[in-house]
């Protein structure tokens, strides 16, 4: 088989956080697909993490290693989340606006300009705090964190050797096993008082994956295996193990099959035809997944909650009006923005090329 070309994306892995990100929509649009139809899907978010580790060691290792300074490196990333973050939270505000003047419980401005202060910030929920970025777009949670850990990362990159990398990885894990059984289950992490297991979710899934890209795994055309990573992925993000197996199945999906899955798409990319529609799922993406939430709330006010076949022609709908709204907001807003924000010298513009970026996820 020929070699992918190794300048280009990891088009699998692309595949699999754009399925992850149609999956997650199911969770957080209850007006159209009634009920928690997937109760796992929340994992997707760990998923996020790991992918986000292998990337962005891929896109910046080798410069932050070579001296790039770490406020060059926070200010590209700032810049690649905060537009579409900034969008999202715009519609959070119209939804909530759309909300009291629907549902007739009246608009509390005061609540809402403190909340969005916050948000603005990307603050995570914090005592004393009204709730950041999460209640106006829920999803968001996840964006400051990662911010966080991208910081850790970058700033101890030259200190991080396999040895440290992997002592990481081993204590989060442990961490990770406990936080399950402590909080009875990974499905936490947005409010204050699960910060302990959000940091275990996190430190696991971003330092594996930066191991991982340490690996150096070959790479090879494989349109099958790359497929069948999507279908595995979908499979295990779909499943609804029973109350005794729980615990094990959530720490054998993040712990052992992510992992797996992850390994095999770095090494299989798929086809032209394939690869093109890998591409494009992980181009929408972000989009997708800062955008359903608010979207969401807003059809949710004219849309009648269904059952049987109605939920798949709506969701179905939803789906693929959230994808075309995901494309146009990535074409003509977030990427112009991006590209404004770095001719203002934020970034120098040849630093602002179009990374691959899961787990903005």
């Amino acid at each position: 088989m020929s070699e992918p070309d190794p300048g280009r994306a990891y088009r699998t892995l692309d595949g699999l956080r754009g399925v992850a990100a149609l999956i997650v929509v199911t969770r957080h649009v209850g007006a159209i697909f009634p009920g928690n139809l997937f109760p796992e899907s929340f994992l997707a978010v760990d998923l996020f993490f790991l992918l986000s580790g292998f990337v962005v060691a891929h896109a910046y290792e080798a410069r932050l290693l070579a001296g790039r300074s770490l406020l060059s490196f926070m200010k590209t990333r700032l810049i690649r989340l905060y537009p579409l973050y900034l969008l999202g939270l715009g519609l959070g505000v119209v939804a909530w606006v759309a909300t009291a003047y629907v549902e007739g419980g009246g608009l509390d401005p005061a609540a809402l300009v403190q909340t969005l202060a916050v948000a603005l910030l990307m603050l995570p929920a914090l005592p004393l705090l009204p709730k950041g970025g999460s209640i106006l777009d829920g999803p968001t949670w996840t964006l400051a964190p990662e911010l966080a850990v991208n910081l850790v990362y970058a700033a101890a990159v030259k200190r991080l050797g396999r040895r440290a990398l992997w002592t990481i990885v081993a204590l989060s894990g442990a961490g990770l096993v406990a936080a399950e059984y402590a909080y009875g289950s990974l499905d936490e992490g947005w409010s204050a008082k699960a910060f302990p297991l959000l940091m275990a979710r996190l430190s696991f899934s971003f330092f594996l994956g930066v191991s991982m890209f340490r690996l150096r795994l070959p790479r090879r055309c494989g349109p099958i295996a790359a497929c069948t990573c999507l279908a595995v992925l979908a499979a295990a993000l779909m499943a609804r193990p029973s109350s005794s197996l729980r615990h094990l199945y959530e720490l054998g999906a993040v712990m052992l099959a992510f992992p797996a899955i992850v390994g095999m798409a770095v090494q299989r990319e798929p086809g032209r035809v394939s690869g093109a529609l890998f591409g494009f799922l992980g181009a929408v993406s972000y989009a997708v997944y800062v955008l359903h939430h608010p979207l969401g709330r807003l059809v949710g006010l004219v849309v009648d909650r269904g059952q049987g076949v109605s939920v798949l022609v709506n969701g179905g709908l939803f789906l693929l009006g959230l994808v075309m709204i995901g494309a146009l907001a990535d074409h003509v807003y977030d990427r112009p923005l991006r590209r404004w924000l770095a001719a203002l010298r934020f970034v120098r513009p040849a630093r602002l090329r179009p990374d691959f970026n899961p787990g903005e996820a």
